[in-house]
């Protein structure tokens, strides 16, 4: 009996090999109840699923043309878009849930919402700009624009889940445009499916999904969508260029270098003069007068980010001037950070794109100067202002290199992809819920609703779990020695109380005199008093 062609055979084996990777973005939510380190995540399930299907393409001898020949049936990507859907949901919902979500980030912003809406403009009571019991103004250290209309929609779904489902959302809606550049650049379906599956199951993009919401997540989509409207000419273009630029107020530094990028390698697109002096005109806007405004408000003179550049000197000026005046030193910190894990798993295809790499340029340069190890790292949410660039860097420098190799350009994009997919540490997870935890936190809401709550004061751990009428502040000696003051602590080692640990707290605890313990639950979840 005579065998299929190899090319049916490997139609069959790409479709099983997606259809299975469907199946793998849900599985965990079962699995993790199993072992939630190793069952808790996509990616342990993937590397084995990976293994297999390149061994079965070793043995059956299933050539690159039949590869490239697989065409996706429109069910297909409906599944892969479906189920990676659900997938981010879930993982934002179960870091909730699971009291992995700390409001020494997340309800910075949950809060802004509420007290725009309530309170004052952009406020926040965890802030590290802000002295103790005060509050500060989010604008005077990062104008967030985008922020705004979020304020409207969190008065009709007012609660931590609002933005959680915002944030995910966000994250996974940029495999519409970066489905499309992928098709317009690669052509090839298995290309694309393996450039989504590479953007879905990369550590960078899932350290962003599970650290919560933070404004810099739009970046991806609306980076993504302005590169695609560029690319096909269209002229909404300069939708996504302004929601870009609402984002944060280095979004202006990543546009001129863009603009700057286009005008050498286009000096007839009149677009890229436009785009510059847009972005020169927002980043002065942000930079003379909404953040010197708002800093004034806060009774502060630099913004509090510019510590993570203190080595370089105390202001904007001092720091630039040390850039210019010692481009070695300049030059050997940016080189030692981790640029060559970013784009070598990538196997450096997107160095192939000069527009990609001019736009990366300044995230590149004010990250490598950080001395904040998750910066220069790009871990976290820090990763967010790079990923549409260098997507676009993978899918154009493709592009150029299947004009001159056709045989070369699909092998290097399809281990580059599952290369970016497979490695690196932070990867999507899927935390237990702690219904203990939840239960207790839900009767202590029920208690301290029935006292007096002059002020409280909260594990930041706790934050996106308490009512946003009462009155909070992080926890610090200020807040626990003011007269009737309480305090709520989750003693836990399960759960990441940072920046105060159980034995900080502790200490905190010992030096408040007239601090006495009200009441405590199974969790560990206790409160505190300070007697008048």
């Amino acid at each position: 009996m005579e065998s299929r062609p190899s090319q049916t055979r490997a139609q069959d084996l790409v479709s099983r090999f997606f259809i299975l990777q469907s199946v793998l973005f849900l599985l965990p939510l079962a699995t993790t109840w199993l072992h939630p380190v190793l069952l808790g995540n996509v990616r342990n399930s993937q590397i084995l699923l990976v293994f297999i299907f390149i061994m079965i393409i070793v043995k059956k001898n299933i050539t690159l043309d039949a590869l490239l020949a697989w065409r996706c049936p429109p069910k297909l990507w409906n599944a892969l878009a479906l189920t990676s859907l659900l997938s981010f949901l879930a993982t934002g919902v179960t870091h909730y849930l699971g009291l992995r979500l700390n409001g020494e980030d997340f309800s910075i912003f949950d809060w802004m919402l509420f007290n725009t809406n309530y309170r004052e403009f952009m406020t926040s009571p965890i802030c590290n700009m802000a002295a103790a019991l005060d509050v500060c103004h989010h604008f005077a250290i990062h104008p967030t624009y985008i922020m705004i209309p979020l304020a409207f929609l969190h008065r009709i779904f007012e609660e931590p889940l609002f933005l959680i489902t915002v944030h995910s959302l966000a994250l996974w809606s940029a495999i519409i445009p970066l489905r499309a550049l992928a098709r317009h650049f690669l052509k090839h379906d298995v290309l694309v499916a393996a450039v989504l599956l590479a953007y879905l199951c990369n550590a960078y993009v899932g350290s962003i999904l599970n650290h919560g919401f933070h404004v810099e997540v739009f970046f991806v989509p609306f980076g993504l969508a302005l590169l695609r409207a560029w690319v096909a000419r269209r002229t909404n273009w300069w939708v996504w260029l302004l929601l870009f630029l609402s984002v944060k107020e280095d979004g202006a530094l990543y546009m001129i270098a863009m603009a700057l990028a286009q005008m050498v390698l286009t000096p007839r697109d009149r677009r890229s003069y436009a785009l510059f002096s847009v972005s020169l005109a927002v980043l002065a806007l942000n930079l003379l007068l909404v953040q010197p405004y708002f800093l004034k408000v806060t009774g502060a003179t630099v913004p509090s980010y510019l510590r993570f550049w203190g080595h370089l000197g105390s202001s904007k000026g001092e720091i630039i001037q040390t850039i210019l005046t010692q481009p070695l030193s300049t030059v050997t910190m940016v080189l030692k950070s981790h640029w060559y894990i970013l784009f070598g798993a990538l196997l450096f295809v997107p160095f192939l794109s000069p527009l990609a790499l001019a736009a990366m340029a300044p995230a590149l340069l004010i990250y490598g100067l950080s001395n904040i190890s998750h910066m220069r790292e790009y871990a976290t949410y820090y990763s967010a202002p790079l990923i549409p660039f260098l997507f676009f860097g993978l899918v154009e420098g493709g592009h150029r290199i299947m004009k001159r190799n056709l045989r070369v350009a699909p092998r290097l994009i399809l281990i580059g992809t599952f290369l970016f997919a497979l490695t690196g540490g932070g990867y999507q997870k899927f935390p237990l819920i702690a219904f203990q935890a939840l239960w207790d936190l839900y009767e202590a809401r029920n208690f301290l609703w029935t006292q007096a709550r002059p002020l409280i004061c909260a594990q930041t751990l706790l934050y996106p779990h308490l009512p946003y009428e009462w009155r909070i502040q992080p926890l610090s000696t200020e807040c626990m020695q003011e007269p009737a003051a309480l305090t709520v602590f989750l003693r836990n080692s399960r759960y990441d109380s940072y920046p105060i640990g159980a034995r900080e707290f502790l200490a905190l605890r010992a030096s408040v005199p007239g601090m006495r313990l009200v009441k405590a639950w199974p969790s560990g979840l206790e409160i505190y008093q300070t007697l008048p």
